[in-house]
């Protein structure tokens, strides 16, 4: 994010995410813009027709879908993977240290509030989901790191 704050594009960010695969440990960190978001205006119509303005502006929009993201930073945790993946471990320590890993996300997204690094949108959020979870959970998770007053204001349900 250091990085990123110090370039030209570090301009109306409005959305922070990290999308999460808590089973084998990797991370990507991302962050969007107005402009870039603007930027991909041609996918608007099939999104509002599918699915009408939520479709685009809604928590499961796609502006707010990660994969949409223009910038990005792959992380690995690689001693994590090793104790998933690697090792024979009972399905009860798995969940358990999956549980441990989305922790220590929401953690780290509360230390980096208020995002002082970035020049952000009046609207800017911050939040983390895991990779290849339905709308209902993503929100579910959205909702550990993103206040109910912020939710209602940048998703105006």
């Amino acid at each position: 994010m250091s990085n990123f704050s110090t370039t030209e594009n570090n301009q109306d960010v409005y959305v922070f995410a990290l999308d999460c695969d808590d089973d084998g440990g990797s991370v990507v960190m991302l962050i969007n813009t107005e402009s870039e978001f603007l930027k991909t205006a041609d996918k608007f119509p099939q999104y509002s027709y599918m699915y009408g303005e939520r479709g685009l502006y809604g928590p499961c929009g796609y502006k707010y879908d990660v994969s949409s993201f223009k910038f990005r930073k792959h992380l690995f945790f690689e001693e994590y993977y090793n104790l998933m993946i690697e090792c024979d471990v009972p399905a009860d320590k798995q969940v358990f240290y999956r549980k441990q890993f989305n922790k220590l996300i929401v953690n780290v997204i509360q230390k980096i509030k208020p995002f002082n690094l970035l020049k952000k949108t009046e609207t800017f959020v911050s939040y983390y989901t895991l990779h290849d979870v339905d709308c209902i959970s993503t929100i579910s998770l959205m909702r550990k790191t993103i206040t109910d007053q912020e939710f209602k204001r940048t998703f105006r349900i």
